[in-house]
């Protein structure tokens, strides 16, 4: 991941580890960061993406916005990344980059993260105001897409 990437969805919405954890995003400056920040104790808040980079930095722990139904890889990342599997780790963080990259193309977490939260059983209902829903053919199209990256079979499972 770039250290500069543009930020997904909704205002406010940040990647985990994104950024140099200097307070950015209303990130915590305890954060580590993806730039290696040092002195952090935590991996970061956002989206998700980021978890191992920040490992490089010391962090210990995390806070991700993508983790209802991506944890399974993020803990996959964070258990790759204490036993020195490098590549295991960048692959598991490559595939949440690339959930990530889906959900930026359907309004962020908030809007697209909440359809993936039904389509993998558990329906929240609909968006509060100001939030917009997606639409039935925007949640084919997210779904198609979430498909081509094989996330149904890596997802949390309830």
């Amino acid at each position: 991941m770039q250290a500069n990437q543009p930020e997904c969805g909704e205002k406010g919405a940040s990647h985990q580890g994104q950024r140099n954890g200097a307070g950015e995003n209303g990130g915590s400056k305890q954060t580590g960061g993806a730039a290696g920040g040092k002195g952090g104790r935590h991996r970061g808040a956002g989206c998700g993406g980021g978890a191992g980079q920040s490992g490089q930095g010391g962090a210990q722990g995390g806070i991700g916005g993508t983790t209802n139904y991506n944890g399974r890889e993020l803990v996959g990342i964070i258990e790759a990344w204490e036993k020195g599997d490098i590549e295991t780790a960048r692959e598991k963080q490559n595939f949440s980059q690339a959930v990530i990259n889906v959900i930026c193309h359907y309004r962020g977490n908030i809007v697209g993260g909440k359809r993936i939260m039904k389509l993998i059983g558990l329906d929240l209902g609909p968006n509060r105001t100001p939030f917009r829903n997606m639409t039935d053919e925007e949640e084919a199209a997210m779904k198609q897409e979430l498909e081509a990256i094989d996330f149904f079979s890596r997802c949390n499972k309830f």
